[in-house]
């Protein structure tokens, strides 16, 4: 096996299914995923991080199989008449990088955990962090009011802090 990899560029939505041909050939594929935020239940728990592109690791000419004829997929990524070889250190970087991004993603706060808002017109309140809405930096939080009677507010996540 090689230290170097290939680019591959498939087909709209057909990442996977080239993925799936090129394993059940038994060669060594890499498709940088993500994880889908709004996940819906009859999708994905995950898309490709690359639309349209994967990675195989180049298993020479004499193993390689005929390109034109898998499912799925365009062609491999050429310069001029070559293909573009992608040394292995820049697929592990890639994939430092994306298990990083994904760990940083995590949500700043816990359901029942005190928070302190610090803009608007609650500017100043502690309150308690409930869930992340569908909208993108949208949460729901509760705080008390007189006689500790709790009250609902959606808010920007970036008005939210940890208390001091």
């Amino acid at each position: 096996m090689s230290d170097q990899w290939l680019a591959l560029y498939t087909q709209p939505h057909r990442e996977y299914l080239v993925r799936d041909y090129l394993l059940g050939e038994g060669l060594k594929v890499y498709l940088p995923e993500v994880r889908n935020k709004n996940q819906r239940s009859d999708r994905r728990s995950r898309r490709p991080f690359f639309p349209h592109y994967l990675f195989l690791q180049d298993p020479g000419k004499e193993k390689l199989p005929d390109i034109r004829w898998i499912p799925g997929l365009r062609r491999i990524v050429m310069f001029g008449s070559r293909p573009a070889l992608i040394p292995d250190q820049a697929i592990q970087f890639v994939q430092t990088r994306l298990d990083a991004f994904e760990t940083s993603d995590q949500e700043p706060f816990k359901r029942g955990q005190k928070v302190r808002i610090v803009r608007g017109p609650f500017e100043g309140m502690e309150a308690i962090f409930e869930q992340r809405l569908s909208g993108k930096d949208r949460v729901r939080i509760f705080f008390e009011l007189v006689n500790r009677m709790q009250v609902s507010v959606e808010l920007s996540i970036q008005d939210l802090l940890p208390p001091s």
